[in-house]
Protein backbone atom coordinates (compact mmCIF):
# COMPACT_ATOMS: atom_id res chain seq x y z
CA UNK A 1 0.00 0.00 0.00
CA UNK A 2 1.26 3.45 -0.74
CA UNK A 3 2.11 5.83 2.08
CA UNK A 4 -0.99 7.94 2.61
CA UNK A 5 0.64 10.35 5.05
CA UNK A 6 -1.96 12.09 7.18
CA UNK A 7 -4.60 11.88 4.46
CA UNK A 8 -7.83 13.50 5.56
CA UNK A 9 -10.97 12.38 3.78
CA UNK A 10 -12.77 15.71 3.76
CA UNK A 11 -15.74 14.27 1.97
CA UNK A 12 -16.69 11.88 -0.77
CA UNK A 13 -19.89 13.15 -2.36
CA UNK A 14 -21.99 10.45 -3.98
CA UNK A 15 -24.91 12.46 -5.29
CA UNK A 16 -27.16 10.95 -2.59
CA UNK A 17 -25.06 11.34 0.53
CA UNK A 18 -21.61 12.17 1.88
CA UNK A 19 -18.81 9.97 3.25
CA UNK A 20 -16.68 12.05 5.63
CA UNK A 21 -14.49 11.91 8.70
CA UNK A 22 -16.29 11.20 11.97
CA UNK A 23 -16.49 14.04 14.47
CA UNK A 24 -17.41 14.19 18.16
CA UNK A 25 -20.83 15.64 17.31
CA UNK A 26 -21.79 12.32 15.63
CA UNK A 27 -21.86 10.51 18.98
CA UNK A 28 -25.57 10.98 19.77
CA UNK A 29 -26.82 9.87 16.35
CA UNK A 30 -24.55 6.81 16.34
CA UNK A 31 -25.60 5.84 19.88
CA UNK A 32 -29.25 6.18 18.85
CA UNK A 33 -29.12 3.89 15.82
CA UNK A 34 -26.81 1.44 17.61
CA UNK A 35 -29.53 1.07 20.26
CA UNK A 36 -32.17 0.05 17.70
CA UNK A 37 -33.15 -3.65 18.19
CA UNK A 38 -33.00 -4.19 14.40
CA UNK A 39 -29.38 -3.00 14.40
CA UNK A 40 -28.47 -5.09 17.45
CA UNK A 41 -29.84 -8.40 16.13
CA UNK A 42 -26.42 -9.40 14.73
CA UNK A 43 -24.32 -8.26 17.69
CA UNK A 44 -23.43 -10.19 20.82
CA UNK A 45 -23.23 -6.91 22.77
CA UNK A 46 -24.01 -3.29 22.04
CA UNK A 47 -21.11 -1.50 20.27
CA UNK A 48 -19.38 1.32 22.12
CA UNK A 49 -20.09 4.35 19.91
CA UNK A 50 -17.84 6.64 21.93
CA UNK A 51 -14.86 4.29 21.53
CA UNK A 52 -15.57 3.80 17.82
CA UNK A 53 -15.74 7.54 17.12
CA UNK A 54 -12.66 8.27 19.27
CA UNK A 55 -10.72 5.60 17.38
CA UNK A 56 -11.93 6.98 14.03
CA UNK A 57 -10.76 10.48 14.95
CA UNK A 58 -7.39 9.13 16.15
CA UNK A 59 -6.98 7.13 12.93
CA UNK A 60 -7.62 10.29 10.89
CA UNK A 61 -4.44 11.72 12.43
CA UNK A 62 -2.20 8.68 11.79
CA UNK A 63 0.90 9.17 9.70
CA UNK A 64 1.14 7.18 7.60
CA UNK A 65 -2.57 6.60 7.64
CA UNK A 66 -3.49 2.92 7.65
CA UNK A 67 -7.13 2.90 8.77
CA UNK A 68 -10.22 4.77 7.67
CA UNK A 69 -13.42 4.76 9.73
CA UNK A 70 -15.73 7.25 8.06
CA UNK A 71 -19.23 8.56 8.67
CA UNK A 72 -22.04 8.28 6.18
CA UNK A 73 -24.35 11.31 6.32
CA UNK A 74 -26.93 12.89 4.02
CA UNK A 75 -24.86 16.08 3.75
CA UNK A 76 -21.40 17.09 4.95
CA UNK A 77 -22.97 18.97 7.87
CA UNK A 78 -25.70 16.48 8.87
CA UNK A 79 -25.50 13.80 11.54
CA UNK A 80 -24.09 10.35 10.84
CA UNK A 81 -26.56 7.78 9.56
CA UNK A 82 -23.92 5.07 9.41
CA UNK A 83 -20.27 4.31 9.03
CA UNK A 84 -17.89 2.57 6.68
CA UNK A 85 -14.32 1.63 7.36
CA UNK A 86 -11.13 0.08 6.10
CA UNK A 87 -8.98 -1.54 8.79
CA UNK A 88 -5.53 -2.99 8.17
CA UNK A 89 -4.63 -4.70 11.46
CA UNK A 90 -3.79 -8.35 10.89
CA UNK A 91 -3.54 -8.04 7.10
CA UNK A 92 -0.64 -7.71 4.67
CA UNK A 93 0.38 -4.32 3.27
CA UNK A 94 -2.09 -4.37 0.40
CA UNK A 95 -5.02 -6.02 2.19
CA UNK A 96 -7.62 -4.67 4.59
CA UNK A 97 -10.98 -5.43 6.12
CA UNK A 98 -14.08 -3.58 4.97
CA UNK A 99 -16.78 -2.89 7.54
CA UNK A 100 -20.01 -0.96 7.26
CA UNK A 101 -23.09 -0.17 9.29
CA UNK A 102 -26.23 1.81 8.66
CA UNK A 103 -29.06 3.18 10.73
CA UNK A 104 -31.94 0.69 10.17
CA UNK A 105 -34.16 3.61 9.08
CA UNK A 106 -32.08 3.68 5.87
CA UNK A 107 -31.96 -0.07 5.20
CA UNK A 108 -33.20 -1.28 1.83
CA UNK A 109 -32.67 2.05 0.06
CA UNK A 110 -29.30 1.36 -1.58
CA UNK A 111 -27.20 3.52 0.75
CA UNK A 112 -24.92 0.66 1.89
CA UNK A 113 -24.39 -0.53 -1.71
CA UNK A 114 -23.53 2.99 -2.86
CA UNK A 115 -21.21 3.61 0.10
CA UNK A 116 -19.33 0.34 -0.47
CA UNK A 117 -19.03 1.04 -4.19
CA UNK A 118 -17.46 4.43 -3.47
CA UNK A 119 -15.14 2.91 -0.87
CA UNK A 120 -14.00 0.25 -3.35
CA UNK A 121 -12.89 3.05 -5.68
CA UNK A 122 -11.21 4.82 -2.75
CA UNK A 123 -9.41 1.59 -1.75
CA UNK A 124 -8.10 1.10 -5.27
CA UNK A 125 -6.80 4.68 -5.23
CA UNK A 126 -5.06 3.99 -1.91
CA UNK A 127 -3.27 0.94 -3.33
CA UNK A 128 -5.26 -1.86 -1.68
CA UNK A 129 -5.43 -5.03 -3.78
CA UNK A 130 -7.65 -7.24 -1.62
CA UNK A 131 -10.48 -6.53 0.82
CA UNK A 132 -12.01 -8.88 3.36
CA UNK A 133 -15.49 -8.67 4.85
CA UNK A 134 -16.60 -10.58 7.93
CA UNK A 135 -20.20 -10.87 9.06
CA UNK A 136 -22.42 -13.10 11.14
CA UNK A 137 -23.91 -16.11 9.35
CA UNK A 138 -27.33 -14.78 10.37
CA UNK A 139 -26.80 -11.43 8.61
CA UNK A 140 -28.19 -12.50 5.25
CA UNK A 141 -28.76 -8.90 4.12
CA UNK A 142 -25.05 -8.09 4.46
CA UNK A 143 -24.02 -11.42 2.93
CA UNK A 144 -26.27 -10.89 -0.10
CA UNK A 145 -24.99 -7.34 -0.53
CA UNK A 146 -21.28 -8.13 -0.42
CA UNK A 147 -21.70 -11.17 -2.65
CA UNK A 148 -23.59 -9.05 -5.21
CA UNK A 149 -20.59 -6.68 -5.21
CA UNK A 150 -18.19 -9.50 -6.08
CA UNK A 151 -16.96 -10.67 -2.68
CA UNK A 152 -16.43 -14.42 -2.65
CA UNK A 153 -16.97 -16.67 0.37
CA UNK A 154 -13.83 -18.37 1.67
CA UNK A 155 -14.50 -19.55 5.23
CA UNK A 156 -17.16 -20.20 7.84
CA UNK A 157 -15.92 -20.09 11.42
CA UNK A 158 -18.31 -20.57 14.33
CA UNK A 159 -20.95 -17.87 13.77
CA UNK A 160 -18.95 -15.78 11.27
CA UNK A 161 -18.73 -15.84 7.49
CA UNK A 162 -15.59 -14.62 5.70
CA UNK A 163 -15.53 -13.06 2.22
CA UNK A 164 -12.84 -11.50 0.03
CA UNK A 165 -12.66 -9.29 -3.05
CA UNK A 166 -9.59 -8.76 -5.25
CA UNK A 167 -9.44 -5.18 -6.48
Amino acid sequence: MMDTGTLQVNEILTGRFCIREFRDSDLESVQTYQSDPRYLQHYDSKPDAKRIISKAIAWSKESPRKNFQLAISLTSSSEAMGGIGIRTEGYTNNEAELGFELNPTYWGKGFARDAITHMLTFCTQQGFTKLHAITKTSNTRAINLIQSLGFGHYQTKRTDEFYALHL
